[in-house]
């Protein structure tokens, strides 16, 4: 610990501790603010010549800022290190890549110190009660709050620029109370920004998704990581480009009463969902959930009547690793197809004649 860093402990009069899943950068950002500090300021002083609006905070932070943060906070290492994502580890991904993506995590696309990506989701009605970002919202597989029943937000709705909490303040040269709550662009107050309504399925799969994240049981999967390294597999063929597929959202379509998805990226090397905006990726997760709701009968069904080969199914599943209790799952069913319990809306002639004139409503990305 430098001399400096111990000379700015007298700084904190105020010391506050992370509130319930709240972001690190959100607690760095408020522990600055109770200073009466600007942030950049604040992280001047204390750690005198190092670089750390330049990364992705929440992901790269060091052991030893985040220990310092601590210290200066009086908060115990363990719930410090709960505020970086590192700590979804071992859940929701084995490891974390600091270096490039990781499932599941929505990328800032840093640029120097800006952020040209949308990866810093909010609720206004959440931040207007208790002013703090939260930690699930970099989560791409989280698109509402299930709390107000609402889509979440990954941008102003003035200016459509990313949400950027470390340049709230910046251009203000005497202001006096920083305020994270606006858009560092055009300066908008995020609190009073509209949100949807969220349909109540999207909510339900949300919630399923939460309690998995939060320690209970997966719904199926020998693990939590191999539970969500499964749906995002499973997400990956839904946003697939291949021909069998398109023939797999359409029955997806006419099952679950849910618009046809159009307008996915039609080169495999550019389908991440995680790059998504939220509406797109609310719309292949409510698929999701109309998929799993019957696992492992419905996916199956749906892979076979679309004229999926076995093989393609399997191909499927590989791009992050291949659990043995699943690969025995599809080596049981996929030769014979033996799951040929056709859902009843694919029997009838008139949802048949419905799929061949593509007759049902569409959704295309923006």
């Amino acid at each position: 610990m430098t001399t400096a860093f111990r000379q700015s402990v007298a700084l904190l009069a105020f010391r506050p501790k992370p509130e319930p899943d709240e972001l690190f950068s959100s607690w760095l950002t408020r522990v600055a603010h109770e200073q009466g500090l600007k942030l950049q300021t604040f992280c001047h002083r204390v750690w005198p010549g190092k670089q750390i609006w330049n990364r992705d905070i929440d992901r790269c932070a060091d052991d030893q800022l985040i220990a310092d943060l601590a210290l200066l906070t009086g908060t115990p290492l363990e719930r410090a290190l709960i505020t970086t994502l590192r700590s979804y580890e071992g859940t929701l991904f084995e490891r974390l890549n600091v270096n490039g993506n990781t499932r599941w995590l929505i990328p800032v696309g840093v640029y120097h110190r800006v952020r040209r990506r949308f990866g810093l989701q909010f609720c206004p009605q959440c931040i207007r009660e208790k002013p703090y970002f939260r930690r699930l919202w970099r989560l791409s597989l989280v698109v509402t709050c299930t709390v107000h029943g609402r889509y979440l937000l990954d941008r102003c709705d003035k200016c459509s620029q990313p949400i950027q909490l470390h340049r709230s303040e910046m251009g203000v040269r005497h202001k006096i109370e920083p305020d994270d709550r606006i858009c560092s662009w055009c300066g908008k107050s995020l609190i009073i920004m509209n949100q949807r309504l969220a349909d109540s399925r999207l909510i339900a799969i949300q919630r399923t998704f939460e309690l998995t994240i939060n320690g209970h049981r997966p719904p199926f999967g020998t693990s939590a990581v191999e539970y969500f390294a499964v749906l995002s597999d499973l997400l990956a063929i839904l946003a697939s480009p291949r021909p069998w597929v398109r023939r797999f959202r359409c029955l997806v379509a006419v099952g679950s009463g849910l618009p046809l998805i159009q307008g996915l990226p039609r080169s495999e090397s550019t389908v991440y969902f995680d790059h998504m905006d939220v509406t797109t990726r609310g719309m292949l997760l409510k698929s999701l959930g109309w998929l799993i709701s019957d696992w492992p009968r419905r996916v199956l069904a749906v892979a076979s009547i679309s004229g999926a080969r076995p093989t393609d199914l399997v191909r499927g599943f590989e791009r992050h690793g291949r659990p043995e209790w699943l690969m025995e799952l599809l080596r049981s069913s996929c030769p014979k197809y033996q799951v040929r319990l056709q859902p009843q809306f694919l029997q009838s002639p008139s949802h048949e004649g419905e799929l061949q004139a593509n007759r049902f409503p569409t959704f295309s990305p923006h």
